[in-house]
């Protein structure tokens, strides 16, 4: 009964797969054919099921061919989320970013802390615990070879110090990027124009800047139908919830 079951959930999950991928493909045709609605429709429903780089890139190619900037950076963003590295999409957000109205430059920070800031970014959370995995056989094989070799043994020990202070540094930055990717919600504006308002209030007289479409925000709290968000430059206030989308 039991082996019954294995085989029937085994045939049901390869079964599934067949399907993603049959439908992964039908997006593709339609996208290659110039039809990005229903191309975008699969990638859409897709992306609901799995969470997968391709899935969320070939999406925001349709968004873009559509004329839709700010939900095209919205799907290479969650991209780039799944896949930091990915040379297509890094590429893309540079071209897309670049015709975003509100581009709002970081503050410059001090060069140890950018180049930290840019480390994190280009890794995920599996990519430092792979590299702490090396890290921690790399110190077993220095570990063991000074029980093996007992005059090695005083040799190694810079080693292994050196070893255990990188690995608690990668410990570290992964704790730091799971914290960010975890704690720090992020959006994008879809909408052309938006209003920012000073309460979660539709009035005339609250209204203390627009964004456009595109812009990357953090969204610091949420009250049905509003989101208060905070951009690069310290500006806050609060707009629709249907303005933006969330990564």
């Amino acid at each position: 009964m039991n082996r019954c079951l294995i085989y029937l959930l085994l045939f049901g999950s390869l079964f599934s797969q067949q399907s993603l991928d049959s439908l992964f493909k039908a997006g593709n045709q339609y996208y290659e054919s110039g039809d990005y609605e229903k191309a975008l429709s699969i990638y859409s429903q897709l992306s609901e099921t799995v969470n997968q780089v391709d899935v969320f890139y070939n999406m925001g190619n349709a968004y873009y061919r559509l004329g839709n900037l700010g939900e095209s950076i919205w799907a290479w963003e969650k991209g780039q989320n799944i896949s930091p590295r990915h040379k297509d999409i890094i590429y893309n957000l540079t071209i897309a970013n670049s015709k975003v109205r509100d581009r709002i430059e970081p503050p410059e920070g001090f060069l140890l802390l950018n180049l930290y800031r840019a480390f994190i970014e280009k890794n995920t959370i599996s990519d430092l615990i792979g590299l702490g995995s090396l890290i921690i056989l790399m110190f077993s094989i220095v570990y063991g070879a000074g029980i093996l070799k007992p005059g090695w043994e005083s040799r190694l020990t810079p080693i292994k110090i050196l070893l255990l202070a990188v690995l608690l540094t990668i410990h570290g930055l992964a704790l730091d990027r799971y914290w960010e990717l975890s704690e720090i919600k992020a959006g994008i504006v879809i909408n052309s124009r938006v209003d920012v308002r000073s309460a979660p209030i539709k009035h005339p007289k609250n209204v203390i800047f627009r964004v456009h479409e595109g812009v990357k925000v953090e969204i610091t709290q949420t009250q049905p139908g509003w989101i208060e968000i905070i951009l690069l430059d310290g500006k806050k206030g609060w707009l629709n919830s249907t303005a933006i989308k969330s990564l």
